[in-house]
């Protein structure tokens, strides 16, 4: 029986998020701050993605958190191959070298190694 409750509960409490989002949608300071952070968001992709295409060829450091699920440092030396709108493929200077296609969402900083 307690376990209906807390599965009962837990359904209701999800819900609840949609539907208080669903009633601030309707409020338009709530959706003019939204579409901000949307452009802000927009105008700093296309920063990175401008930058990364500065970066072709050259040696750099990238930060991404999908390193660390690679079972590397989330820091990680390596060669800009190419870029596009939304992917960048890179050679990860290791003992071992290899070639990894990310995507450009998920790098969080670029910097180039002097």
């Amino acid at each position: 029986m307690w376990l209906f409750i807390i599965v009962f509960a837990i359904m209701i409490f999800t819900r609840l998020d949609d539907l208080i989002e669903f009633f601030k949608s309707k409020d338009p300071n709530y959706q003019e701050s939204k579409a901000k952070e949307q452009m802000e968001l927009l105008n700093q992709r296309a920063e990175l993605v401008e930058r990364l295409h500065s970066l072709i060829g050259l040696d750099c450091q990238i930060e991404s958190q999908l390193f660390y699920l690679m079972s590397l440092s989330s820091k990680v030396e390596v060669t800009i191959q190419s870029v596009d709108q939304d992917w960048v493929k890179l050679s990860v200077k290791q003992r071992k070298p290899f070639d990894v296609v990310v995507k450009i969402e998920d790098v969080t900083s670029v910097s180039r190694i002097v």
